[in-house]
């Protein structure tokens, strides 16, 4: 029987000094908002987790996909990533466990922005990327991630899904669900609300807040006015 269950964690930056954060093994800078999903099929369970679930177009943000097993070991062959067209994947950014997938084990499916695209990562065969299970408790997680940089194709304000498929030893996963992993929604950048450097609330431009512009005259002050300023 396959579970499904959503968890976000949003985390606000907390002052300059803030720490780096780590979700599911994926760090993301102070004031991020990491994300995750997590659902389980048979004896595997899967963490996906996006470093950033508002990232803002020109960031890079880093999308991965944790794996789990109880009972029996497994062999993972292949990883496809499936991510909106307008996320552009990071040249050698593709790691398992940390060290970085061979370019030429990469393949990347482009599409148009608002529609799906994938990167797809393979193994050197064999056990390379073996998941252990540990009895009827959860093994060691092991970790397939990818880093892509927010194009300006990207739509604001709208919830881009993310899912994946992996191939092993002991069959497929194809997850469907468009929304299966964590959504990626890119912040609506903040509307300037200047008037291109007057000042809004006179009308002349010289950021006084009151009455329009007397050339430069300074009748506005007399010596009586100056000696009630100065008792």
């Amino acid at each position: 029987m396959t579970t499904f269950r959503i968890t976000t964690r949003i985390v606000a930056a907390l002052g300059a000094a803030a720490a780096a954060l780590t979700v599911a093994g994926v760090e993301g800078e102070a004031g991020a908002a990491p994300a995750s999903t997590e659902w389980t099929h048979n004896s595997s369970k899967f963490t996906m987790t996006v470093s950033d679930a508002t990232p803002a177009v020109g960031d890079t943000i880093t999308l991965a996909t944790a794996f789990q097993r109880k009972l029996t070991f497994e062999d993972i062959y292949n990883y496809k990533a499936l991510i909106d067209g307008c996320l552009e994947y990071v040249d050698g950014s593709g790691k398992w466990e940390g060290r970085p997938v061979s370019p030429s084990r990469v393949q990347i499916e482009a599409a148009p922005a608002g529609q799906q695209a994938f990167v797809r990562v393979e193994s050197t065969g064999g056990s390379a990327w073996q998941v252990w299970g540990v009895g009827g408790s959860w093994g060691t997680a092991r970790t397939i991630s990818m880093d892509f940089y927010v194009t300006r194709g990207c739509a604001t304000g709208k919830a881009m899904p993310t899912t994946m498929h992996y191939g092993g030893h002991l069959g497929s996963g194809i997850y469907n669900d468009p929304s299966r992993g964590p959504e990626i929604t890119v912040a609506v950048p903040p509307t300037d609300p200047g008037d291109g450097g007057t000042n809004p609330g006179d009308g002349d431009g010289d950021g006084d807040g009151g009455t329009p512009d007397n050339g430069g005259a300074s009748g506005s002050l007399d010596t009586g006015s100056l000696g009630n300023l100065f008792g």
